[in-house]
């Protein structure tokens, strides 16, 4: 009967193979899965490998096409490949179809009825004993799996992640050593967040040794490592990075998005430890640990975010604020430096100043370090700095081994006075964020902005200094013409005086144009400090040449003679 309902089951879907596996019971309450029924050849030769699956809905998915050796692939287009679809049997097993991509898509709704209705004839079949087995551990795992979902939803850190899978894993089976291992999202470096059996100096060793041990082939490979039996391995090296010795062994991976980022490793001293009813519940475990790993990853970046953000407008309040922007500048380095963690954040004027003087702030980790990547900085290429020129950032080589260096340019008054450079730490495994860009980006406006409200400051106190000045010079005028005024009005009164010789004529008429003379430059003065508009008038330059003349001669030496020629 099961031969022809795994039959019906690959018929209905067009596949070409149909297995049908059920759990039975095993000793210590474990089970073992069994296959019952097959229609065309085996495809499962160790059905372990499809135990991570949530049985809740039919699942499928692509592998490759099986070509021959001496076939081509360009021989044969149509071999797209083939699906592997997995059914729920009830509580007690599930189904496997193999079936080509090329025969449509199947009606998953009837396959779900076949499936239930082939379910309900093999419990009819099986004994008490092992209904009641399943059902207890149904009821189990639906309260491991409830505990779980709410448990994780709590997490709020990478350690409280690791401490609660152990206890969860804990609550399934007896745990004599384990290591769960998560990539850190800051230092992005595989770490030993929770262990259980292990003293701090075993767990060092396990967590520096992980990457060469199965942990680290786990988080390559993205698959489980199952040994049942080390004993019965090819090799004698038990890659035991904790230095003790382990008859069985077990690692699961943590996956988000296809991609490793973490592993559960357990271990015994006893041979074959590891059911595989816990397989199936740890498996689902690590769904939901790298579920819970992607949201403490998203709140990461977005508090690192705000935090990038904030301190970017603290740098530059601090910046603004400053009565020398040159006092703040490195401390508001240090603000954004460490929250990018840089190897090293400066700015770098690329033209000495007007004094002579070559500019540079430099922030690192290490106070007082020496920054070797200042020259590279200033020299740079022949492209480079017209990129730069045009507000561009660039990214520069800095070493042979080093990652690439991020020059933000720094544009005051349409030309290039500067550049703010990052430079990431040797062992940076990733470039810059697009965040991250923009938060260096505003930090080099606020930087710029600084530099301008310095010069507009600086201008300001020099036209202070001119107000003052032409103020100073209006009252000094004003008092000149007061003293002029006088001189001005006697010498002309003087002049209409009849009793006056030539000689003394002449001297009142002289008193009367510097009086003049000087009352003119007054008034320029007065244009000069007051800023007014100028008085346009109209100056008969042949008469203030022959006053110039008639000033010049009574000022001349005896036998001096000057003509004039108008």
């Amino acid at each position: 009967m099961l031969e022809q309902c795994a039959r019906a089951l690959g018929e209905a879907a067009c596949g070409e193979t149909c297995e049908i596996w059920i759990w039975r019971s095993a000793v210590e309450g474990d089970r073992h899965l069994e296959r019952i029924a097959l229609f065309g050849q085996g495809l499962v030769e160790n059905p372990f490998a499809v135990l991570d699956i949530d049985w809740s809905y039919p699942r499928e998915f692509h592998i490759e096409p099986e070509v021959e050796p001496e076939v081509e692939p360009e021989a044969e287009p149509e071999a797209a490949g083939r699906q592997i679809v997995h059914l729920a049997i009830g509580p007690c097993g599930f189904a496997t179809i193999v079936r080509p991509t090329a025969s449509g898509i199947a009606d998953f709704d009837q396959l779900l009825v076949c499936a239930a209705a082939i379910g309900d004839n093999i419990v009819g079949f099986l004994p008490r004993e092992e209904l009641e087995f399943s059902n207890q551990w149904l009821l189990k795992r639906n309260a491991f799996d409830r505990r779980a979902a709410t448990s994780l939803a709590a997490v709020t850190s990478l350690d409280q992640l690791g401490l609660l899978v152990g206890e969860l894993s804990e609550s399934l089976l007896p745990i004599e050593i384990m290591g769960i291992y998560f990539i850190d999202p800051v230092s992005t470096r595989l770490r030993l967040v929770h262990a259980v059996g292990l003293n701090e100096q075993e767990r060092r060793n396990a967590e520096r040794t992980a990457p060469g041990r199965h942990p680290g082939e786990v988080m390559r490979t993205g698959k489980g490592i199952d040994i049942p039996d080390t004993t019965l391995l090819d090799t004698h090296d038990d890659h035991s990075g904790h230095g003790r010795p382990v008859r069985s062994r077990l690692f699961l991976p943590v996956l988000l998005e296809g991609t490793a980022i973490g592993a559960i490793g357990f271990a015994s001293a006893r041979k074959e430890c590891f059911g595989q009813r816990h397989r199936q519940a740890l498996a689902f475990l690590c769904a939901l640990a790298g579920t819970t790993y992607a949201r403490l990853r998203a709140e990461l970046q977005i508090n690192r975010a705000g935090a990038l953000t904030e301190a970017v407008s603290t740098a530059n309040e601090r910046l603004l604020r400053a009565m020398d922007w040159r006092h703040a500048a490195t401390a508001a380095l240090a603000l954004v430096g460490q929250i990018l963690d840089a190897g090293a954040l400066a700015i770098v004027r690329l033209e000495a100043d007007e004094r002579g003087e070559q500019l540079d702030f430099v922030w690192q980790p290490v106070f007082g370090a020496p920054w070797p990547t200042r020259d590279r900085v200033v020299r740079l290429a022949g492209v480079e700095r017209p990129r730069l020129s045009r507000g561009d950032a660039i990214d520069v080589e800095i070493g042979a081994s080093q990652p690439l260096a991020t020059l933000k340019p720094l544009i005051v008054d349409g030309e290039l006075w500067g550049v703010l450079a990052y430079e990431p730490k040797e062992n940076a495994p990733f470039p810059l964020t697009r965040g991250e860009r923009s938060a260096l980006r505003a930090l080099a406006n606020g930087v710029v902005a600084t530099i301008e409200r310095e010069r507009m400051d600086r201008e300001l106190r020099q036209r202070e200094k001119v107000d003052a000045v032409n103020k100073l010079a209006s009252g000094v005028a004003n008092e000149f013409n007061n003293l002029l005024w006088p001189m001005v009005l006697y010498s002309d009164m003087l002049e209409r005086v009849p009793m006056l010789d030539e000689r003394s004529l002449r001297m009142v008429r002289d008193i009367r144009r510097s009086a003049g003379r000087a009352s003119e430059l007054v008034q320029q003065v007065f244009t000069i400090s007051r800023s007014r508009d100028s008085l346009l008038q109209v100056i008969d330059i042949a008469e203030l040449a022959i006053e110039v003349s008639a000033s010049a001669q009574g000022r001349a030496f005896p036998g001096v003679k000057i003509d004039s020629v108008i």
